[in-house]
This record gives C-alpha cells, sequence and structure tokens, in this order.
C-alpha cells in the first residue's frame, strides 16, 4: 500500500485513491488524516498557487473534511489576492458572505441596519417627509380626493385623508420623476 509519508508529494487522484483504499480497510480515521495532511501540505504552497488553486483547496475542505470555517479562511484569502476572479467570487456568494467595505464578512456577521426614519414611520403608520406617493399609500391608503397644483418650477399634490383629519402635500420638481412629501399637516378647516 501507498504509505502515507508520501502523501505530500502524491497527486490528487492518488491521495483519493489511497483514502478509498483506507475506508475499503474500515480505517476512516486514517483516510481523513491522510486528506487533512494533503490538504494542509496544499495551504502552505498557496501563496505561489492561482485563484483556482484557492478555490480547490477550500473546496476541498469543505466536501472532504466538512470544515468550512476552515475553508472560508482559504476562500478569504484567496479573494484578497484576488479579488476579481469570478469564481472565487461567486463561491464567496453561495456561501453567504456579503462585501462590508473593502472586506468580506459572512452575512451573518454583518451589522443589522437600523431602520431608517421612513422605514420607522410606516411601521408605526405615520407619513413623514421624503416618502414617496407608493410609500403614503400603502400608509394610510388611497386619499378621499386629490388636489393638483402646476408651475413653472415644480407640481404640487395635495392628497387629503378625512377620516384621519390629515393633508400630505407633495412636491414634484422638474428634474425629479416622482413626487415627495414635502409637508404633513392638519386638513384645513
Amino acid at each position: 500500500m501507498f504509505r502515507t509519508k508520501n502523501i505530500l508529494t502524491s497527486t490528487r487522484t492518488e491521495l483519493l485513491a489511497v483514502a478509498d483504499q483506507y475506508r475499503d480497510q474500515g480505517d476512516a480515521e486514517m483516510a481523513e488524516t491522510a486528506m487533512a495532511r494533503w490538504l494542509n501540505h496544499r495551504v502552505e504552497q498557496l501563496d505561489r498557487a492561482g485563484p483556482s488553486d484557492y478555490l480547490q483547496t477550500a473546496l476541498d475542505f469543505d466536501s472532504w473534511l466538512q470544515k468550512r470555517e476552515r475553508a472560508e479562511e482559504i476562500l478569504l484569502r484567496g479573494i484578497q489576492k484576488y479579488p476579481d476572479d469570478a469564481a472565487l467570487l461567486a463561491l464567496l456568494t453561495r456561501w453567504d458572505f456579503a462585501k462590508n467595505g473593502d472586506q468580506w464578512v459572512s452575512k451573518a456577521d454583518l451589522p443589522m441596519s437600523k431602520p431608517n426614519e421612513i422605514e420607522q414611520a410606516i411601521q408605526s403608520g405615520r407619513v413623514v417627509a421624503g416618502m414617496s406617493r407608493a410609500q403614503v399609500a400603502s400608509t394610510l391608503g388611497a386619499p378621499r380626493t386629490v388636489t393638483r397644483i402646476a408651475s413653472q418650477k415644480e407640481n404640487l399634490l395635495i392628497w387629503n385623508y378625512p377620516d384621519v383629519k390629515l393633508a400630505v402635500r407633495f412636491e414634484q420638481l422638474r428634474q425629479r420623476n416622482d413626487y415627495v412629501v414635502v409637508n404633513v399637516g392638519p386638513l384645513p378647516r
């Protein structure tokens, strides 16, 4: 049988054949040890390797040894060295990583984003300046009446909600397509 001490210089095919032989003999632990030694030796050589070597080594750690954390470390090293490699980027995305600034991090480690003022207002059923027509409609429903006022500089739109005694004033500047809320106030008497 192939000697385990020669495992570091073996090819991938030879390694897999040796691991299969160990498993056939009922020694799964020795098969795993051989694969781990071979992979760790590959990791030591990655600085001289290309992006596909980082990718394959990461995949092997994950599939052969079920060591996803170690695989992720290798993948992150690879993307640092080859930031535009499509295959490395695809695997990072598949493994739920995202770019946070200039670093790739697990999506689970991303800071939770604080809801902005508009999101908070929608959640609490309020209307605030900066909302779009769709956001107001989803918060208060369709207006009872609508008033349009057009000028050379701007278009105004006033939605009236007599049930809640509110008037929502939208403004559309000529350079924007949609209206945004500029004022929310009580209905005039």
